[in-house]
C-alpha cells in the first residue's frame, strides 16, 4: 500500500472479511492494525491518513466492494493529489 503511495497512488483501500469471517484465521485483524498503524504514520508525515481505508467486504458483495471504491475515489477527489505526486510535477515544471 505504501508503494502505491510512492508510485502516485491518490488513495488506497484494502477489502478483507470481516472479523470472525476470515479463511486466514486472523489475517484480517493483522491487515487492520498495519492500516492503523501506516495511517498514523502517513498523518505525522503530513501526507495525510484518510488517504488510506480498510473496508470489511464478504467475497460474494460485489456491490458493496463497488460502493466502497467509489466512496474512496470521492474522497481522493476531495483530498487532491497525492502530494508526492505534486513534488514531481512541480520538480519537472521547474527545469
Amino acid at each position: 500500500m505504501l508503494k502505491a503511495f510512492k508510485e502516485g497512488a491518490d488513495a488506497v483501500f484494502v477489502g478483507g472479511c470481516a472479523p470472525g469471517q476470515c479463511g486466514y484465521i486472523d489475517g484480517n485483524l493483522k491487515a487492520e492494525k498495519r492500516i492503523k498503524f501506516a495511517k498514523e504514520i502517513l498523518d505525522k508525515i503530513g501526507f495525510g491518513g484518510e488517504r488510506l481505508e480498510i473496508f470489511w467486504i464478504p467475497a460474494s458483495e460485489s456491490k458493496l466492494f463497488a460502493e466502497r471504491a467509489k466512496e474512496m475515489y470521492e474522497r481522493a477527489k476531495k483530498l487532491g493529489p497525492n502530494p508526492i505526486k505534486l513534488r514531481r510535477q512541480q520538480g519537472a515544471t521547474a527545469h
